[in-house]
């Protein structure tokens, strides 16, 4: 497609189509539905305003979307939104890509490029996202840099999840009980409190538990969250709201099945630690390194140490977790005449534990890390020609992670596999000044500058050891190898604007472009030399119009984008620079994502809604070119040159497609609202269809989702009693999909994370 033949076109066709409509006549406006779409209000600009007046590509999800869709997992998501890809990457981790661009995080030094906010507060380990789903007022997803506003990671956009807040004069809740199949259980629910004339206190909270989609118990979920918040008006002019939430993830966690000949079909979902899958992994490497360690696999099975291996072959399987997540924060507003000062300090906790083999051998994964932020930051008054937003922003992490794996090594040792401890010990200060302004210079154009300058500064200590799995306890964050391998000091800084002009074409239709940076910090991943990797840029080139026609009863959003990005950080196993084998990230080249956006809603009848979004995508590797990959050149399709020993080797990808980019997506639903003499039945339809994409970038025909579709349905009875009932079927096809693929070291195999099958179920509400 030529994509500058594209652009015209979507540019002629956005004025046209302004033109065309704000022509139309009085008459055609009288005669139209009466009532209209749903108005959204957002504040992804630091100030409330209808989605529909942001001159910025989001998607806006309400929580009645959330709960139909029965959204309780990061990974959900992307049913919801097509830019969004939503990844799990081993216990609680998740790797999050917003149109090709985001982080495979496969280590504890991975930060995520798609900046995570739960209430204003942004989320700095990928492990702390999961568990917000619950008692939420609206989601917000950003697509594109966010350089100025939000700033730190956020290169491929920001995702801001907005919760319900306490109401001041009345006392109200509602509790929501639901089952389904894999023995899913549900129990989630809040109550708004009315404290005094000037306080209410809200309390939410929510159970969730299923059993695992694949046969060895692997997949399943099992999470317990509690949500307390309190706001306070002390005067007339301020405004306090303090919050702490706490959330604990049990259970074992995402697992993976195994792809190589021989192996069970992927629709059967056998999970890597099935013997079936051990014996198919086994029997498929008769020429490989697994030759001469018979039982290589199998012998997993006979160990209980920290109950990661069992003893109980075919009956329980190793994984598991144990990880809290808990933290407070205050929002502190206080109003003058000329506009809005905010304060929002934040603690969090992170202390991730878990046990797994998803990427085909197993992990024993510790963390423990504490993030503190600050942010302030004054917002002027909407009602006067120039407004702005300036602020500071202040954030701390330390972080304390211990990690043992077995990519392929094996000791002869009679407590069997070894592996290597890595402990690590980083520290991380980032400092900004951000400030955004809008001026009208007539009453119809407007035009938006911002600029954000930040500085980090980030430490490493690492320590390693090589052990076996029995004497793990001796090295976990209590007990400490003595050898420090590694140190490390390392400072960024960068500058990041936003420029951009707005034009109203009429009283509901708005054109718009902008040019955006954004900037993801370098870092430090764990060995004795070269251990650093450059920070990641990206400028976003964008134009769009957003619109409502026939008194509000036809949206019609359009997009076009051009994103250059430089210096992409890649996570990936290989060997060190030191010689050893491991985990690293490095600095990949150059990308090109750019395409367009077409959201449309329309409704067809007074109780009826048409929704559809349809993403074009071309997302291209222009220079990616890594090194220390390994020596296997089986696990990669593109170019490789060996080194001078034939150890290692240099992949050259360049030209290849942006892994976690299908080139067209496709969100197509229909809702419709039956009255009953007072008495509602809703029902809705969803079909998300994405083409082929790959997931890896070792670019096998393994590691390569096709093109495939899925679709969700819901039916939702609300009575007069403040109660309601919804049955639910996600995935009504059962279409059996891959979410990401390792190729596991040492072999030929590939392991991949599956998304969910087909999973159905009822919800019972009650409103009191």
């Amino acid at each position: 497609m030529n994509t500058k033949l594209t652009y015209c076109a979507l540019a002629t066709a956005i004025c046209c189509c302004n033109f065309a409509y704000a022509q139309a006549d009085d008459a055609t406006q009288a005669t139209a539905k009466s009532e209209g779409l749903e108005v959204i209000e957002i504040t992804s600009q630091r100030r409330t305003e209808n989605v529909q007046k942001a001159a910025l590509a989001v998607s806006a999800i309400s929580t009645e979307q959330l709960a139909r869709s029965a959204v309780t997992q990061p990974d959900q998501l992307t049913q919801l939104v097509p830019a969004l890809q939503i990844n799990k990457t081993g216990g609680s981790g998740n790797s999050l890509y917003i149109r090709g661009v985001g982080t495979q995080g496969t280590n504890v030094f991975s930060e995520n490029a798609v900046a995570f906010n739960i209430d204003n507060t942004y989320i700095g380990r990928p492990a702390s996202v999961i568990g917000s789903f619950y008692d939420l007022e609206r989601l917000e997803v950003l697509k594109g840099p966010q350089g100025t506003l939000y700033g730190r990671n956020a290169t491929g956009g920001a995702i801001n999840v907005i919760s319900r807040k306490p109401q001041i004069g009345y006392t109200e809740g509602y509790v929501t009980l639901g089952i389904g199949n894999y023995s899913s259980k549900l129990l989630t629910g809040a109550v708004n409190l009315e404290t005094s004339d000037n306080s209410a206190l809200r309390i939410a909270g929510q159970l969730v538990k299923h059993d695992g989609y694949l046969s060895d118990g692997y997949d399943d979920e099992d999470g317990k969250a509690l949500r307390v918040q309190y706001y306070i008006q002390p005067t007339e002019d301020t405004d306090v709201l303090l919050s702490a939430d706490y959330f604990h993830a049990g259970g074992k966690g995402p697992g993976s099945v195994l792809i190589a000949d021989g192996a069970p079909s992927l629709d059967a979902r056998v999970g890597g630690e099935d013997a079936r899958s051990i014996a198919a992994f086994e029997s498929s490497q008769a020429t490989s390194y697994f030759t001469s360690r018979p039982g290589y696999v199998s012998t997993y099975q006979n160990y209980d140490t920290f109950n990661f291996y069992s003893a109980d072959e075919g009956e329980s399987y190793p994984g598991k977790q144990d990880s809290d997540f808990w933290g407070v924060s205050a929002t502190i507003t206080t109003t003058f005449d000329s506009g809005t000062l905010t304060l929002i300090p934040s603690y969090r906790s992170t202390q991730p534990e878990a046990t797994f083999s998803l990427p085909g051998f197993p992990v024993i994964s510790e963390e423990d890390t504490d993030q503190m932020s600050m942010e302030a930051r004054f917002t002027s008054a909407g009602d006067q020609p120039l407004r702005y937003v300036v602020g500071l922003y202040y954030f701390t992490e330390d972080q304390h992670a211990a990690q043992w794996a077995e990519p392929f090594s094996f000791a002869a040792a009679a407590w069997g596999p070894a592996g290597e401890f890595v402990y690590a010990d980083l520290d991380t200060d980032s400092k900004a000044v951000f400030g955004q302004l809008t001026y009208d210079v007539t009453d119809v154009f407007r035009v938006t500058a911002g600029l954000r300058y930040t500085e980090e500064d980030k430490s490493m200590l690492v320590r390693q050891a090589s052990l076996t799995l029995d004497n793990y306890d001796l090295y976990d964050l209590d007990h400490l190898p003595e050898d420090v391998q590694a140190t490390g000091d390392r400072s960024f800084s960068n500058t990041s604007y936003r420029v951009g002009v707005e034009y109203d074409a009429a009283e509901n239709s708005m054109l718009y472009a902008n040019v955006t940076t954004g900037f993801k910090s370098g870092g430090f991943y764990a060995d004795t030399e070269e251990n650093t990797f450059e920070p990641e840029e990206i400028t976003s080139y964008v134009i769009g119009s957003k619109n409502r026609f026939l008194n509000n009863q036809l949206q019609l959003n359009l997009e076009a984008f051009y994103w250059d990005y430089k210096d992409q950080q890649i996570s990936y196993l290989g060997y060190l620079p030191s010689g050893n084998f491991g985990s690293m990230t490095r600095n990949a080249g150059e990308a090109t994502m750019k395409g367009a956006e077409v959201d449309i809603q329309y409704m067809l009848f007074d109780d009826g809604v048409l929704k559809t979004n349809i993403q074009y995508l071309k997302g291209t590797y222009d220079t990616f070119v890594y090194d220390g990959a390994g020596a296997d050149t089986t696990v990669t399709e593109c170019d490789t040159t060996a080194n001078d020993d034939g150890t290692s080797l240099t992949v050259d990808c360049s030209g290849k497609p942006a892994i976690n980019s299908p080139e067209w997506t496709l969100n197509l639903g229909y809702e419709h609202t039956f009255d009953f003499d007072g008495m509602y039945l809703v029902a809705a339809v969803w079909h998300h269809y994405e083409s082929s994409r790959y997931v890896d970038i070792g670019y096998r025909d393994e590691q390569k989702q096709d093109a495939a579709g899925t679709t969700d349905v819901a039916l939702t009875l609300e009575g007069n009693g403040g109660w309601s009932t919804t049955l639910y079927v996600n995935n009504l096809t059962d279409e059996t999909l891959i979410s990401s693929a390792q190729s596991r070291p040492g072999s030929s195999a590939v392991y991949a994370a599956l998304k969910a099958p087909r999973t159905f179920g009822i919800k019972a509400t009650y409103h009191f």
